[in-house]
């Protein structure tokens, strides 16, 4: 049985979820949309890099309490987000998932820290994974079209998709474009720097090379 299954069920989760999305002052939409996007992220992740079950599970449970935290503020989240998880896990029988102290100390190590945008050297394997997947939910459908937004957010309407995988020796990020979005302006965005140097990091602790494509889709 894996504890995410029962999260993604969890009544008290979802509503704090759609609070959030009803109150977020982002451009970007951090409600449930965004908790099975990252997921979807890292399915891919862990399938690429063959992470065995119970590490797969904890990650998702990382995944799951990132952000609840905003229900109460955007600025501090990232604390919240994890001492919510932590106090919220106590009402599990974590012993009937396999789940240890140490377990959750790691979740929310992660949680806590999944926000920052450079200076990843000293990070663990599994603080690094949450970090990346979360920051890849860049696609257009993460937008939050009636908000005004900001410069930024209208280049990541041209993202359709970004799919991780390995070619041979290379860790590679594809993002499907259009509107000939080039991989220079996508970098440009500060956001998106963090992104690269996350990518970077997960290729050099597997010992692969980073590597960006862009692959073009015509919507007319």
């Amino acid at each position: 049985m894996r504890l995410m299954d029962d999260l993604l069920k969890d009544s008290v989760i979802i509503h704090k979820y759609k609070v959030i999305q009803q109150i977020d002052g982002s451009p970007y939409y951090h409600g449930m949309q965004h908790i099975h996007h990252v997921l979807s992220v890292l399915k891919k992740m862990v399938d690429l890099f063959e992470i065995q079950e119970h590490e797969a599970d904890k990650l998702a449970t990382a995944v799951i309490f990132h952000d609840i935290g905003r229900g109460v503020t955007s600025k501090d989240h990232e604390l919240l987000s994890a001492e919510f998880m932590r106090e919220h896990l106590k009402t599990y029988d974590l012993n009937s998932y396999h789940f240890t102290e140490e377990d959750v100390q790691e979740i929310y190590d992660a949680i806590k820290i999944h926000d920052h945008k450079e200076g990843f050297d000293g990070y663990t394997l599994f603080q690094l994974f949450v970090n990346f997947v979360d920051k890849l939910d860049v696609a257009k459908d993460r937008i939050n079209l009636n908000h005004p937004g900001n410069e930024y957010s209208k280049i990541y309407l041209d993202v359709i998709s970004v799919s991780p995988y390995i070619d041979h020796n290379s860790f590679v990020l594809e993002y499907e474009c259009s509107n000939h979005l080039t991989m220079d302006t996508l970098y440009s965005i500060p956001f998106m720097k963090g992104v690269n140097m996350l990518h970077q990091e997960l290729a050099k602790r597997y010992h692969m090379k980073a590597e960006v494509r862009m692959i073009e889709k015509d919507e007319s």
